[in-house]
């Protein structure tokens, strides 16, 4: 799985502060980690930030709960779409306003895409 689509460019400041704004506003994602062509796992939950500067998507504040973990700087691309780039919704797809995406030198990716309530 591969995320493609119209999408932009960010630098990493432009993207931290994406990733700072959906933790102040404890906003639900989906994130989603693409390893390789056949195998990705996802979680839906609300962004963390470690001390150590990796980002948590943790479906519940309970350190035992899924998530998936990573470190923005250690990407090699961030890309960002909002709702634009996105076809509409299939039923009991979640509503996504946004993703932001971040590549990594193993061409894995994680896609955090925004979840709203569909109105």
């Amino acid at each position: 799985m591969r995320f493609s689509g119209s999408a932009a460019d960010m630098t990493d400041q432009e993207a931290q502060d994406l990733l700072q704004k959906l933790i102040a506003e404890s906003t639900r994602v989906q994130a989603v980690l693409a390893i390789e062509p056949g195998l990705s796992a996802s979680v839906v939950g609300t962004l963390r930030k470690a001390s150590n500067g990796a980002i948590w998507v943790v479906a519940h504040d309970d350190v035992e709960t899924p998530h998936i973990a990573f470190d923005p700087a250690s990407a090699t691309q961030r890309t960002y779409g909002d709702r634009r780039a996105f076809a509409a919704n299939a039923p009991r797809v979640p509503h996504i306003c946004s993703a932001l995406v971040f590549v990594f030198g193993s061409s894995s990716q994680v896609g955090l895409f925004e979840i709203t309530d569909g109105s």
